[in-house]
Parts: structure tokens; C-alpha cells; sequence
């Protein structure tokens, strides 16, 4: 039932191959919409070197957004992963020391294609979070027994486009 991403990219270029009217060297966008059953790792789609949007969003693809190098996608101008991928719109992170690392790639990735996620606008492009199922996790709310009132953590991410970090932590 489930179709390996590698297994559909070879479909398509089976496909491709066979049809004189398409070269796949000139497909310019992967979408996905409707497929929840595929499933792989994203970097798969980076065969294509003229693909100007991967909308992977509705599938089970994984891998990390950290694997994206100088040379993957050279045309790639817009971007959606899902939250299976490490950096992925909603993904959730098991450490607040894991974020320094993927902003980092974050900012490389904007120096280098300033319109990557556009689309979703910036500051929500990845509503990304830390899982309540992390060990830094703590809840914060009206105390049971005090009935005091402890203030929420900002547990949600923010992109800005001030500072030398370029991304802060906020509330809901």
C-alpha cells in the first residue's frame, strides 16, 4: 500500500523516460498532494536539478533538513516538509539545545535562497515547537493545590529578521 519515495521518484522517471514529450531534467515541481502513503527519505527528490518547488507537506517522507548541501537543489526556490522530517512544518523538538544547530541551516539555506519559504510567510512557515514529551518540557498554567498562577514557557519558535541570530523563542 505504501509507496517507498525511491520507488515512485524511479515511477516517474520510468515514466518520463518513455514519454518523448517530457524530460525529467526539466520537471520543475514535486507535489504531493493527497498521498499520506508515501513514505522515504526527502533528500530522494534531490535527482532533480531543475525542480523549483517540493511540496512533500501531506506525506510520510523523513530525513533532516540539515542533509541539504551547497549543491542539492540548485533551482529550488520554494520548500514544505512535513513534521516527520527533522525541521519539517510542526516538527517537534526532543531538546531546546537541538534548535541552535537547525537555525543555523535555516539561515544558510535563506542567504542562499531568500524565497525558500515564502510561501508560508516567514514567521510561520515552520511552526515548529518543543514536544511536551521532552525531557526540558515544563508545564506551567494554574497551580492544583496554590491556585497560583505560573506563567506559560515560550515553547514556540519565531523567525525574525533582527539580531545576529535571526530567530528567538515565543508564547503561543
Amino acid at each position: 500500500d505504501c509507496l517507498r519515495l525511491k520507488n515512485w521518484i524511479a515511477f516517474i522517471l520510468f515514466w518520463l523516460a518513455i514519454s518523448a514529450v517530457w524530460d525529467w531534467e526539466h520537471s520543475r515541481a514535486f507535489s504531493t498532494e493527497s498521498c499520506p502513503k508515501i513514505f522515504g527519505n526527502f533528500m530522494d527528490t534531490a535527482v532533480f536539478p531543475r525542480l523549483k518547488k517540493l511540496d512533500l507537506n501531506s506525506t510520510k517522507v523523513t530525513g533532516d533538513i540539515r542533509d541539504i548541501g551547497r549543491k542539492d537543489f540548485p533551482a529550488l526556490e520554494s520548500l514544505a516538509l512535513p513534521r516527520t522530517v527533522h525541521g519539517g512544518v510542526g516538527y517537534e523538538f526532543q531538546r531546546i539545545s537541538d534548535v541552535p544547530s537547525l537555525m543555523h541551516t535555516i539561515h544558510l539555506l535563506l542567504q542562499r535562497i531568500p524565497t525558500l519559504f515564502e510561501n508560508s510567510s516567514l514567521s510561520g512557515a515552520f511552526s515548529w515547537s518543543l514536544s511536551e514529551g521532552s525531557p526540558d518540557w515544563y508545564d506551567g498554567g494554574i497551580g492544583v493545590w496554590d491556585n497560583d498562577y505560573n506563567p506559560l514557557p515560550p515553547f514556540k519558535l519565531q523567525i525574525v529578521q533582527a539580531g545576529s541570530r535571526g530567530w528567538s523563542w515565543c508564547s503561543n
